[in-house]
């Protein structure tokens, strides 16, 4: 698998996993407890109905053949029904890219900015659905919860900031590079069990995680973190907004759908 593949399934993965969690403002004291604050955002996340995202990925190899590389992916997401329509952009290599992706129901749509504007569509059956392996939400929240506060991760109250006319906690975390390797490779060597085709995956060096969160409705507003991957400095940010704005994902125009189902 080339290198490009596997960041569009990475990519994919992310939509997939994002769309698994599943709505209702709530108000508190302020909190003093870092991790705490993190908490809060998780548990109100996995109720949020819609949300747009927006993920930004820089890895400065400062290698000439290989260039800097950028990947953007952004775009809305229905959690409840585990819908998304996202585009991707990718600059690799001296290269630009652009692909867009519906997941509508069954139905799943892809454009290629090389493909004169049309779509490409197909019909998930449950083995080949990008989302049909996420467990249900509450199962997801249970299962971070207890990351917030495991050995390797230390959060910090940096303090209360303004994000846009509203009040916002910052927290800064700090994840080692061992936890965050056996976290993505599901054991010690980085890699998953049963799994050596990939070879061995380039050392992570501790990664710290800037957050901050809407301290009316506890919801999530941004992460930005770096770390070096290898001997690359990476960045990445993530910025989530309109929260529960009622939007609704349509499907391409059918004019301009070509289908491929079997």
């Amino acid at each position: 698998m080339t290198s490009s593949r596997r960041a569009i399934a990475a990519i994919l993965l992310l939509v997939a996993a994002i769309v698994g969690c599943e709505t209702a403002p709530q108000t508190a004291p302020r909190l003093t407890d870092p991790t705490e604050v993190l908490r809060e955002a998780v548990r109100r996340l996995a109720t949020t109905a819609t949300v747009h995202v927006r993920v930004v990925a820089d890895v400065r190899t400062g290698q000439m053949e290989l260039g800097d590389q950028r990947i953007v992916l952004e775009g809305d997401l229905d959690l409840e029904r585990r819908d998304a329509a996202v585009q991707l952009d990718m600059g690799m290599m001296g290269f630009d890219s652009t692909m867009r992706f519906i997941l509508l129901g069954e139905d799943g749509y892809m454009q290629f900015d090389q493909g004169g504007g049309r779509w490409q569509h197909t019909r998930f059956g449950v083995a080949d659905d990008p989302r049909s392996g996420i467990p249900p939400t509450d199962a997801i929240v249970s299962s971070v919860l207890p990351l917030l506060s495991a050995p390797g991760v230390v959060s910090e109250l940096v303090g209360m900031e303004d994000c846009g006319g509203r009040s916002c906690y910052h927290v800064r975390t700090t994840i080692s590079g061992e936890f965050v390797q056996e976290a993505l490779g599901g054991g010690p060597g980085g890699v998953p069990p049963g799994i050596d085709d990939f070879g061995a995956p380039p050392a992570i060096g501790d990664v710290t995680l800037d957050i901050h969160v809407d301290e009316g409705s506890r919801q999530p507003l941004s992460v930005s973190g770096s770390a070096h991957v290898g001997e690359f400095p990476t960045t990445v940010s993530i910025t989530l907004s309109n929260h529960d704005a009622g939007l609704r994902i349509l499907a391409p125009p059918p004019n301009l759908v070509d289908r491929f189902d079997p």
